[in-house]
């Protein structure tokens, strides 16, 4: 049986009585909040790949175009 599936009082008893686990039970949620974060290097990447799908135009088309792109994604 997995932790998750018990009941939350038994879960809280093993809890206490148990620190080990305790300890394994927050890593295990903390790894799943730090798997769903948009990191700085993921912002980095996907700039870079927006970027790249234009870098063939001026700068002031580059900019009108992106300004246009922020103005649709608002709607």
């Amino acid at each position: 049986m997995k932790f998750n599936e018990l009941d939350a009082k038994t879960q809280k008893t093993i809890l206490a009585n148990n620190p080990d686990i305790a300890n394994e039970v927050a890593s295990v949620e903390k790894q799943k909040r730090k798997a769903s974060r948009f990191t700085a290097e993921d912002e980095r990447t996907y700039a870079i790949m927006v970027l790249n799908v234009i870098a063939k135009l001026k700068k002031n088309e580059r900019t009108r175009i992106l300004r246009r792109a922020l103005k649709m994604n608002e709607i």
